[in-house]
């Protein structure tokens, strides 16, 4: 995982919940709360954070966890418009993420372990269903 998707969580924490919840969480989880945005780290430390931030503030992980994606979406397209992938729906911008957003990241961090993203739409329930796949 990214730096740059932990920083996101940090500025997530602290804006939501305020900086004394963030600095419980690393205490909580013996991180270090230094997150370089070029650098890479394993992708259960992205977990490890949320799962203590359910806990820490009581709210279920799939709350935290949708509440983190919204925000990173949000905050990625604020940062770049250049490198968001075009589309005119969030569907059509969520199916194109492993081509368009993947890409790019892959130029610019050449030795980043990358997720890869499956999507399966599914049109008689009106559904669809992204699946990541770590890279580590």
């Amino acid at each position: 995982m990214n730096g740059i998707v932990f920083t996101a969580l940090n500025e997530m924490v602290e804006r939501t919940f305020g900086l004394e919840a963030w600095d419980a969480l690393l205490q909580r989880t013996g991180q270090s709360g230094i997150f370089p945005t070029a650098s890479s780290y394993p992708d259960d430390g992205i977990m490890e954070l949320l799962t203590a931030l359910a806990a820490q503030q009581r709210v279920p992980l799939p709350d935290v966890t949708r509440m983190f994606g919204e925000f990173l979406f949000t905050a990625f397209q604020k940062g770049d418009r250049a490198k968001m992938p075009e589309g005119d729906s969030v569907d059509e911008i969520l199916m194109s993420v492993d081509e368009a957003i993947l890409a790019t990241v892959a130029k610019q961090f050449p030795t980043a372990t990358l997720p890869r993203f499956n999507v399966d739409v599914r049109h008689t329930t009106r559904r669809m269903v992204m699946t990541m796949r770590s890279g580590a």
